[in-house]
């Protein structure tokens, strides 16, 4: 059985996304595809519902696979190019196409849709191609492909006519390979023809003695940081092998040579077994459940320290995490409710990372989470959105690695999704359990579609089954399984003497700061803390709310306002190089003595400030001094109350009226931007229609243009079949005016190309036909056609003999049924009524009357001589009709009169003998 009688669920599959400029490329891929490869092409573009597509046609001419139109439920078919149709989108369902309505509204991305589709059904056997096209279309999907082990292909942006799409698709890291269309064909054939994935399948299956694939791996293991031995054999080794047929390279062998020697190839296989696929609100309905039965919960409780902490593990970059901390935020919007939102985003790969700290995406990979939440939590920049500040400030990237470092704890929720699918089953449940130990009872945990608890299901409470969300029942002790990294930093001995000697001597400059420095603060122009010097633990506290360094906030009141002073008054550059403030005497701190020093300065003023306290507790005193003391500090009080107040009464009238002047610009600046948000809106939503419509028009345009060159190669051989026939030709219209004529048509009306377009009844027609224009009119108004024959005077000065016409006038239409004018046509038929003439002569003769050419062959013949030719033997005149040659039949002949008439007739044509007796100079 040939490849292309196989089934169609068991060929590879070829997706083509292609959209502005893709017919070009659509043409040379398939020049160079041959009619046997055993795959079954579907072809996606952005296409006009209001436009006939005329692709079928166009694209036949380019290759010897059937093409046609996809339907409902058409069967994919190894040797056929299935197209879109313009109407609607395409998926794919087991092994047969099926059409999906378009969305009235909104972005439509045919090509991101069915790479999604198809690779969920087909999975390794599809390979998915990026060809010339604006926008980011196929990005999105080229990650769904690529996470299923299918192949990736982009067209090379220099042979692109729109590079939009090629580059999306190759900034996502998933393109196996790029290239020009006519190689793309050629590395299609070779993947089809088996040496991607039967080799990658056979592999899994059957591992052979000795292989190379553990020194694979751990190779791959010590360039990425990551101890890949704990993810699934499987896997790896589809991977692997994906990797090998992408580098041609003949085995595992030579394939860990070339990993060995190129590390541009060690990453490439570093990012394929990561396998980073995600998407905002991936599995939307699953999201919609977090949301109403999980985070619901989560805003609603009581919070003492108000902060809402959650675990993204496996973010890759960061979607998912920017999805969450959306729907939170959406959720506090809803119920009235605000708290702090920390999420802790981790993954093992920088590079995604590095992307999920951006915080900036390609407009089509937020399809998902609707046109409200793109404007309200994104910045648009063209195709590319970025994810506004505050959404982005509650969420902590960083590089965690699951099998091996230690989980965060107090968390409410711990989202991991379709990362625990590629662990061995043993390192699954060693992660689970160090979620459960960092969310502890109560708390909620969120899987991927294709994960489960597995051992440690009884201690998690089902909240929903399929969207895979659960809640922990069981607190569970601090896994003591994890892993010691090798490359830790171990002791290698006894210390250095010159080191024990540092170290001594920083022991003792700590002894002496806790034992004579007082407690003093290095602060800045803002009051906020730089460093501690000594114990000062017993005046600085932490004040509850949101954290904060401001130091007044972390000095009991009474010490505060004096070392507000002191910091003002050094900052002034007031009484010299030190600054001393003193408390009134207290129960608690008795008399704090405050003494700030300027330390450094920027622009002449100080820049920081050290500020040390010194206590003093005071000694009782005999009433007269006690009551003295008291009326100098009650005096001071009152005089720094006094100050105060007069500093507070003033700063409220200033800020009373700033605030006031405030919210009058804040109302103008918020309704501004009510108005810039609608009409951002309005545009936004208005570019997307234009860019679809763009596409559309573009590959509408590109076909007109292939019609175009065609219908130029048909009027070009017209034209040379109209020059080489030598007819006389007009082409009118419904009003007889010419559209066309053929040269010949020049010697009976004197027209040049500037008289296309004017009235026949214009020109002076060398005909003597008086009744010409009014049966060209008949014919047009009736459809039916004219004949009639004329005999025409030569008008040429060299003269010539009368010339007889058939002239004949014939009704034709441009494809659409109406009668679109008339074309007159003029047969010169003098030669073939004199012909006939003669005929007529020679056929009245009784003799019978045969003509012959000098080599004897019979050139005419009257009646009289095929009645004769009848009556003697040859009833049908195969032997003596035109085109026979007598001589041969005389010669075949037995008859004695046969024989001295062709001796007679061969001396007559060699002219030896002259009938009528005349000589030859005669």
């Amino acid at each position: 059985m040939s490849a292309l009688e196989a089934h169609s669920s068991d060929c590879v599959v070829v997706a083509v996304g292609a959209s502005a400029g893709g017919l070009q490329a659509l043409e040379r891929l398939f020049d160079a595809m041959p009619a046997t490869v055993p795959a079954a092409f579907v072809v996606i573009q952005h296409l006009s519902t209001d436009h006939k597509s005329m692709m079928v046609d166009l694209l036949s001419r380019h290759t010897a696979l059937q093409v046609q139109v996809a339907t409902d439920r058409m069967a994919l078919q190894p040797g056929r190019v299935h197209l879109i149709p313009a109407s609607h989108n395409l998926s794919i369902e087991g092994d047969t196409l099926r059409l999906v309505d378009k969305a009235q509204r909104g972005l439509n991305l045919p090509i991101d849709r069915f790479f999604a589709d198809a690779a969920r059904e087909v999975g390794a056997r599809l390979v998915a191609v990026v060809l010339s096209g604006t926008g980011s279309d196929g990005a999105r999907g080229a990650r769904v492909v690529n996470e299923h082990g299918g192949l990736v292909l982009a067209q090379s942006t220099d042979t692109a006519k729109f590079d939009g799409m090629p580059r999306s698709v190759v900034a996502t890291g998933m393109v196996d390979a790029i290239l020009s269309p006519g190689d793309l064909a050629e590395r299609i054939v070779r993947f089809a023809s088996g040496t991607g994935v039967e080799r990658s399948q056979r592999a899994v299956r059957e591992p052979l003695p000795g292989d190379p694939l553990e020194d694979i791996v751990q190779v791959l293991s010590a360039h990425a940081r990551i101890d890949f031995t704990a993810y699934k054999p499987g896997t790896l080794v589809r991977r692997i092998d994906r990797r090998i047929a992408a580098r041609r390279a003949d085995n595992r062998a030579q394939y860990l040579q070339l990993l060995k020697a190129d590390p541009v190839e060690l990453e490439g296989l570093r990012r394929d077994v990561l396998i980073g696929v995600t998407s905002f609100l991936r599995d939307p309905a699953f999201f919609r459940t977090l949301r109403a039965k999980c985070l619901s919960a989560i805003v609603a409780e009581p919070r003492s320290t108000g902060e809402i902490r959650a675990w993204v593990a496996g973010c890759s970059t960061g979607e998912e995490a920017y999805s969450l901390a959306i729907l939170l935020e959406e959720e506090m919007r809803a119920s009235g409710r605000r708290h702090t939102v920390k999420i802790f985003a981790t993954d093992v790969d920088p590079a995604a990372l590095e992307v999920a700290q951006s915080g900036r995406y390609l407009q089509s990979t937020i399809a998902d989470l609707g046109e409200e939440h793109a404007e309200r939590y994104f910045d648009h920049d063209d195709d590319w959105l970025t994810i506004k500040e505050s959404v982005r400030r509650n969420i902590v990237f960083a590089r965690h690695d699951l099998t091996a470092a230690p989980p965060f704890t107090r968390l409410d929720l711990v989202s991991c999704r379709n990362t625990l699918i590629y662990l061995k089953p043993a390192v699954q449940q060693q992660v689970l359990r160090r979620f459960q130990y960092a969310i502890g009872p109560g708390r909620w945990m969120f899987l991927g579609s294709s994960e489960s608890l597995g051992d440690v299901s009884p201690d998690f409470e089902v909240v929903d089954h399929k969207a895979k969300l659960f809640r922990c029942v069981r607190r569970v002790s601090l896994p003591l399984e994890l892993s010691r990294r090798s490359n830790r930093i171990r002791a290698t001995g006894q210390t250095s003497a010159r080191a024990q000697r540092q170290a001594d001597i920083e022991a003792a400059r700590s002894v002496l700061m806790q034992s004579y420095v007082p407690p003093s603060v290095l602060v800045d122009e803002e009051r906020n803390v730089l460093h501690v010097f000594g114990d000062a633990s017993g005046l600085l506290h932490v004040p509850t709310g949101a954290a904060t360094s401001d130091l007044s906030r972390m000095l009991p009141t009474a010490i505060s306002s004096v070392t507000v002073s002191v910091i003002l008054r050094v900052l002034k550059g007031e009484e010299g190089d030190v600054v001393i403030g003193e408390t009134p005497p207290r129960r608690t701190h008795g008399i704090v003595r405050v003494e700030g020093r300027s330390i450094g300065s920027r622009t002449g003023r100080s820049g920081h400030v050290l500020l040390s306290f010194r206590t003093h507790v005071s000694t009782p005193a005999s009433p007269p001094q006690r009551a003295r003391a008291e009326s100098d500090a009650s005096a001071r009080v009152t005089e720094r109350l006094r100050e105060l107040e007069d500093e507070v009464l003033h700063t409220r009238e200033n800020l009373q009226t700033s605030i006031e002047e405030l919210e009058a610009s804040n109302e103008e600046l918020q309704a501004a931007n009510e108005e810039l948000l609608a009409s951002n809106e309005e545009l936004q939503s208005t570019n997307e229609e234009l860019q679809s419509v763009n596409e559309e028009l573009y590959t509408v345009n590109a076909e007109h243009q292939e019609k175009i060159e065609i219908l130029r190669k048909l009027h070009a051989d017209l034209d040379v079949m109209a020059r080489a026939t030598g007819i006389p030709m007009l082409f009118l219209d419904t009003t007889l005016s010419i559209t066309r004529y053929t040269p010949a048509m020049t010697e009976f009306v004197p027209l040049t190309l500037s008289d296309v377009g004017r009235p026949l009844d214009h020109f002076t027609v060398r005909l003597d036909a008086p009744w010409l224009l009014d049966a060209l009119r008949e014919v047009v108004h009736t459809g039916l056609p004219f004949q009639r024959e004329l005999v025409s005077v030569p008008w040429l000065p060299d003269g010539g003999g009368s010339r007889r016409f058939l002239v004949k006038a014939l009704p034709y239409d441009a494809g659409s049924g109406d009668r679109a004018g008339v074309v007159l046509t003029l047969l010169d038929i003098t030669a073939v009524r004199e012909a006939r003439a003669w005929q007529s002569v020679i056929d009245g003769l009784v003799q019978h009357v045969a003509m012959l050419d000098a080599n004897g062959v019979i050139t005419n013949v009257n009646r009289s001589w095929n009645d004769f030719a009848r009556r003697n033997g040859d009833p049908h005149l195969r032997h003596t009709s035109v085109g026979a040659n007598y001589l041969d039949v005389t010669a075949e002949s037995t008859d004695p009169v046969a024989a001295e008439a062709l001796a007679g007739l061969r001396a007559v044509l060699a002219g030896e003998f002259l009938p009528y007796g005349d000589s030859v100079d005669e």
